[in-house]
Formats: C-alpha cells, sequence, structure tokens
C-alpha cells in the first residue's frame, strides 16, 4: 500500500467464493485441489528454514507451521521519508529491535525502495541496489541483523524501483520488467542472502491489472524466479521460498493462481486483504486450501475497521497463514507509530524518537504480546 492511493474492493476485481473454490490447473509444482502438492526436496535445507508443503509453510526442521506475524518496515529511506537525510542503517537497526524486541515481531516484510530522476529531487538516498554499492550494505546489514534475532523471518521485498513502473493506471504498474533490469536487483539480492535460511523474497507491491493481462504477469513472475534460482543453483544453496503477489485489486484476488499455480518449488502467494470480513472467506480462507499464502499487508483503511482486523487475526490463525500488518512508521498510513520525531524521520537515536503508538500501533502491539 502507498500513502493516498485509493484503495480497489472486492467487487472491482471480480472475485467470489465460486471462482476461487475452482479446482487449479496447470502448472506442476502447485498444489491440487484437496491442497497436496509435490513434495519439495530436501535442498540441504537448513533446520532454520521454511519451507513450502502442500498449501502451507513450515520449519524446515521439524515440519511444524510457521506462525509468523509482524509489520511492514520501510528500509532506511523509510518511505521517502528519511530519503533527504545520509544513510542510516545503525538507525534502521534501531528500529527493528523496537518491532522485534519491544513489539515481539517474528515475520518482517522489509520493503526496499529506488527512484530515477526526476522523481529524486532534494534527496540523498535514491539510487537502486546494483548501482549503489553502500545501499546494498546497508539491505545486508539491516536484514542480517533482524535474522540474527531467534525465531525471526524476513521477506526481503521489491516495494519500489527504478525497473519497476510506478503505480499508475497503465495495465502493467508496478510489474517488474523482465525486458528491464529488474531480475538483475532479484540475482543480486540472492548472492547477499543466499547462505541465510531466514530470508524469504518478495517480487513486488501491489501489481494492479485486468484479467486479460494476468498471464502476462505470470509470465514476468516465472522470469523473476528463475533470475533467483539461478543464482542458488550455481552456488548449491538451497532455494529460498519465494512470494508472489495476487494480480487483482491492488493484490486482493488469487484466484487466478489458484486457478493457475506457478510452476516450481517453494512458491507462496501474497494477499493484502483491506476488506471488511465478510469477504474474508473469498481472500483468505479459500484460495488458503490450495496454496500456501501470506497476508502482505492489512490495516484500518478503505472497508477496514479495527473490528475486521481482530477477524482477520481469527481467520488468518484458523487458516495457517502468517500476517503482516502496514505500516510500523510514522508517515505512511495507515501508521502504527505517532508522528513525532523532530525530524520527521526518527531513525537516529540523537532524535530521542520513542516509538509513540497510534490507536492501531496500541492494537497490534497488543495482539502481537498474545501467543498463537
Amino acid at each position: 500500500m502507498r500513502a493516498l492511493i485509493p484503495v480497489l474492493f472486492l467487487a472491482a476485481c471480480g472475485s467470489s467464493a465460486a471462482a476461487i473454490d475452482a479446482s487449479p490447473s496447470g502448472g506442476d509444482g502447485g498444489a491440487d485441489a484437496a491442497g497436496d502438492a509435490p513434495p519439495v526436496s530436501d535442498g540441504g535445507f537448513s533446520p532454520e528454514a521454511l519451507i513450502v508443503q502442500g498449501n502451507h509453510i513450515v520449519h524446515a526442521g521439524d515440519g511444524t507451521p510457521f506462525h509468523g506475524r509482524g509489520a511492514n518496515l520501510h528500509d532506511e529511506r523509510s518511505c521517502e521519508a528519511c530519503a533527504f537525510a545520509p544513510r542510516a542503517p545503525d538507525g534502521l537497526d534501531r528500529w527493528s529491535d523496537e518491532l522485534i524486541d519491544n513489539w515481539h515481531a517474528n515475520f518482517i516484510r522489509f520493503l526496499l525502495s529506488a527512484k530515477d530522476a526526476p522523481f529524486n529531487a532534494g534527496e540523498q538516498q535514491w539510487k537502486n541496489l546494483v548501482d549503489d554499492p553502500l545501499y546494498l550494505a546497508d539491505i545486508e546489514q539491516n536484514v542480517a541483523h533482524m535474522t540474527a534475532k531467534p525465531g525471526v523471518y524476513v521477506l526481503v521485498t521489491m516495494f519500489a524501483d527504478d525497473t519497476i513502473k510506478p503505480e499508475s493506471n497503465d495495465f502493467d504498474s508496478e510489474w517488474p520488467s523482465s525486458a528491464g533490469d529488474t531480475n538483475t536487483r532479484y540475482a543480486k539480492l540472492a548472492e547477499a542472502f543466499r547462505d541465510n535460511p531466514r530470508v524469504l523474497f518478495g517480487l513486488t507491491n501491489e501489481p494492479h491489472t485486468t484479467a486479460d493481462h494476468f498471464a502476462e504477469l505470470a509470465a514476468v513472475y516465472t522470469d523473476a524466479i528463475a533470475a533467483i534460482r539461478a543464482v542458488e543453483d550455481a552456488h548449491g544453496a538451497p532455494h529460498h521460498i519465494i512470494v508472489v503477489q495476487a494480480p487483482g485489486g491492488y493484490s486482493r484476488d488469487l484466484t487466478y493462481f489458484v486457478q493457475h499455480p506457478l510452476a516450481g518449488d517453494q512458491i507462496a502467494y501474497e494477499v493484502h486483504p483491506y476488506n471488511p470480513q465478510s469477504d474474508f472467506d473469498a481472500l483468505i480462507t479459500q484460495p488458503a486450501q490450495h496454496l500456501p499464502i501470506i497476508i502482505g499487508e492489512y490495516g484500518p483503511a478503505g472497508q477496514m475497521t479495527e473490528a475486521d482486523i481482530q477477524a482477520l487475526w481469527t481467520t488468518a490463525q484458523a487458516a495457517g497463514v502468517p500476517y503482516i500488518a502496514w505500516n510500523f512508521h510514522q508517515r505512511c498510513p495507515p501508521n502504527l507509530l505517532q508522528d513525532t520525531a523532530p525530524d520527521g524521520c526518527g531513525l537516529e537515536a540523537s532524535t530521542n524518537y520513542a516509538f509513540p503508538r497510534t490507536s492501531w500501533g496500541d492494537l497490534l502491539h497488543a495482539h502481537l504480546a498474545t501467543p498463537w
């Protein structure tokens, strides 16, 4: 989700429980209608790794379900709030400490953002991770810091990049670019994290298109997955879980992938259900019977109320679906934090920003203190 972007709803993407109940077809790596899938090979997985088994994400070591909960966390550019300031990887580590140690999050969707002219006016940080080795080094530091904490997993996501078309009305808005250089970004990340069993890879944010282009987007995803797998295979590294985003309604509707799961192993699917609870059966429960899914965003925006959020927690846990809230931030709504940093950024410890919570933050903070 991005601030001030209009939210589309279930009716806009044409989803229905009946459609999602359809049996999958095609894709030799997908789950069948009973939720079974070809087992992944042992792949040399660390016991600390997560793996896809059928329609679930489980711990490789003992096969127990992954109970991942947490929040979205932007990189040191901080949803543009800190892009005007110098690099601050230690400051970002301070933020992740708060989210993990004090809020008890164990699953972080870590959002990487880069841009190009003319969108970088006045900013000190904006180059992509291929062209800016210091930025890549900071990403590596931040991910290593988070995944060094017991039981914490990080979904490293290409949230925005100069090779990914910005949010617009175009049918390929927020798509990775197979013809461009997005795959070089994925390859660089695969190199950086090939030996980290606590990392998952997210391909983009909220691709939104029309049904006649869903197959094209699936082909782009397939190219991106191949770029990551080529690096892993060249090093004899285990396959990490790669998370692809729902194509319909700003990553709401997984119907297409229920019917046409992508070929290959270690693939999961992401949904952003900013919806009332009456839609959760169609958006979460039904697809989770066929696919391993992750709720990558949710929060009090659009039609979603606090009562709906609490219902989502119950729904997700019943379906065994990890869920990640939007947004551990103060200027990228719906915010979990209050905007009280004297510099508008708050990464540096010298600002004395102490992470005051909004009412949404209070709700999530209390929930993460309860067991799943």
